[in-house]
């Protein structure tokens, strides 16, 4: 039997504003969609690996990160959370959001785009 699946994530868009002293720290919603494309298939729990990367040196990462990137797993159709990320200065940063695809299993449609994060 053949056996189709889509696998999708998005970042959710959240408003954050800080001023004054002190640190803030964020957290980046991160959800994860695994579709069925044929009726006769059963749900899908599979895990998907993700890195969120940051756009220069100087720009805070979640505890965990290896240099400028952080990497993490999410199985089947879930939703976590991408940090936190503290801030002790103010500043506009930038980070990419991307769903590692360099080993694809037949059947399934990966999300290659690449999302803009700005915090």
């Amino acid at each position: 039997m053949q056996r189709n699946f889509c696998s999708a994530f998005c970042v959710f868009s959240l408003p954050a504003y800080a001023a004054g002293a002190g640190e803030v720290s964020v957290s980046l919603p991160v959800q994860q969609e695994m579709t069925v494309t044929q009726a006769e298939d059963e749900a899908v729990d599979e895990a998907f690996t993700y890195c969120l990367t940051a756009d220069g040196e100087d720009v805070p990462m979640p505890q965990g990160s290896e240099g400028n990137v952080y990497t993490f797993v999410m199985n089947g159709s879930e939703t976590a959370t991408c940090g936190p990320i503290t801030y002790h200065h103010g500043g506009v940063y930038h980070y990419t959001l991307t769903q590692q695809t360099e080993q694809k299993e037949e059947h399934y449609t990966y999300d290659t785009s690449v999302y803009n994060v700005t915090v």
